[in-house]
């Protein structure tokens, strides 16, 4: 088996291939590519011939594509109509698109745009070679940018921790179960008898989590008092944010 990696951030691809181990490497290419560029994304997958793709590039932060909804929707949608497309050019086996929990009644741009990309997963076409499988994700814990890291470095720069409402919750998973959530998701598309050519998954991440007890957690876990890192003022949602996801 081998892994081709494709991303348009070159210091991702260089950050990734100095955690592999050496006599891995064999086993990954890297592929430094744009998916809003059908030409190129085209021509990556003739020469490659996959049998799996699994689509995880996006653009994912509220505020950013608040203020950026075209870019939003250049990456978000019209990359993953590329990816689909070149998929089903090529007669791959599999597709799997990462969309988010924040899809179901959208009511900001990252939702949306999420949203749209699941629309396109499920047009018909009439080549039924590309089975898709949609996956919803929930907070990836401590991925790039993720909330535990804005945590993290108020902590470690003994800033207060600013919440927005103290009855916001989240639903997260670790990287494991999110890894394991899209491999999965493969197996049963490969082993799926239904017709239906496209499918959504979602992940049953448990009961959500309150975002105040998660900072609390993570300052008590860095040995310091919350009462001293965690501010006690709450300077609202914002209205593209929900309560609970």
């Amino acid at each position: 088996k081998k892994i081709y990696v494709v991303d348009n951030n070159e210091y991702n691809i260089f950050k990734l291939k100095n955690i592999i181990n050496h006599k891995k490497l064999n086993q990954f290419s890297f592929k430094i590519l744009n998916i809003e560029n059908y030409s190129s994304l085209n021509s990556a997958f003739k020469e490659i011939k996959p049998n799996i793709v699994f689509n995880a590039a996006a653009l994912k932060h509220v505020n950013f594509l608040e203020e950026n909804p075209n870019q939003g929707l250049r990456t978000n949608y019209i990359g993953t109509k590329n990816v689909l497309s070149a998929c089903r050019k090529n007669k791959i086996n599999f597709f799997i698109h990462v969309s988010t929990d924040k899809a179901a009644n959208p009511i900001n741009n990252l939702g949306i745009t999420k949203f749209l990309s699941e629309l396109i997963c499920h047009q018909k076409t009439t080549n039924n070679k590309t089975k898709v499988g949609i996956v919803r994700f929930g907070n990836v814990f401590d991925s790039y940018g993720s909330v535990s890291e804005i945590f993290k470095n108020n902590i470690l720069n003994s800033k207060k921790i600013k919440i927005s409402n103290s009855e916001v919750e989240r639903f997260f998973m670790s990287k494991d179960e999110a890894a394991n959530f899209l491999i999965y998701a493969c197996h049963l598309l490969t082993h799926s008898k239904k017709n239906s050519k496209t499918r959504t998954f979602i992940y049953d991440m448990g009961k959500p989590i309150k975002i105040i007890d998660l900072a609390k957690k993570i300052i008590f876990l860095s040995g310091r008092p919350y009462q001293k890192f965690l501010s006690n003022k709450f300077y609202g949602l914002n209205k593209v944010e929900k309560i609970s996801e």
